[in-house]
């Protein structure tokens, strides 16, 4: 997991200006972690959320050919 985190953090430091030393380089960096931090989020809830259609749609498959066998065996 380390090794996953340090490359958003290495590519963050690109937003901060620390040559120019000015109060506005430690708005900038914390709103790039920010940044950083709501895209982790964003892909581990859409892994999430595409894991759960898949396993809806299995089970309505599934459904479905158990209610064909069922109707097929009483004809």
């Amino acid at each position: 997991m380390k090794k996953i985190l340090l490359i958003p953090f290495l590519l963050s430091f690109h937003f901060a200006y620390a040559g120019t030393g000015s109060g506005s380089d430690e708005i900038l960096f914390i709103l790039s972690i920010i940044a950083i931090m709501s895209i982790i989020l964003a892909v581990l809830y859409t892994i999430d959320f595409i894991k759960r259609i898949i396993k809806e749609r299995k089970n309505r498959k599934a459904a479905h050919l158990n209610d064909e066998g069922i109707s097929d065996n009483n004809s």
